[in-house]
């Protein structure tokens, strides 16, 4: 099944249930000319042989079994920042923080 659209956004919704998706090879998700935001009420977990990534209102989360590398040239810590962002479906919203984007 293919999805296209010339002009104009496309939209997914499950209003009131679960948005499932599963593939036995790889899920790809592509921005050719923008960003791509994912926006969650709770938590953001993402999980990879074991390790994994949360984010949520109480921080973020990283957990492995073996190491966590950090390739920069430089680290800065600075202060604490927050952002909102609210998630549309039809005739609801659902208000939901995010953390900072930085640019």
């Amino acid at each position: 099944m293919k999805l296209f659209a010339n002009q104009g956004d496309i939209e997914v919704q499950a209003q009131n249930a679960n948005l499932n998706m599963a593939a036995k090879q790889d899920i790809k998700v592509d921005s050719v000319n923008g960003k791509v935001t994912i926006t969650a009420k709770d938590n953001l977990t993402l999980i990879c042989g074991g390790s994994y990534i949360k984010i949520s209102s109480e921080g973020i989360e990283l957990g492995t079994q073996d190491n966590v590398y950090l390739k920069c040239n430089v680290m800065q810590k600075v202060g604490p920042a927050t952002q909102s962002k609210t998630i549309r479906l039809n005739s609801s919203e659902l208000n939901v923080k995010r953390c900072a984007e930085t640019d």
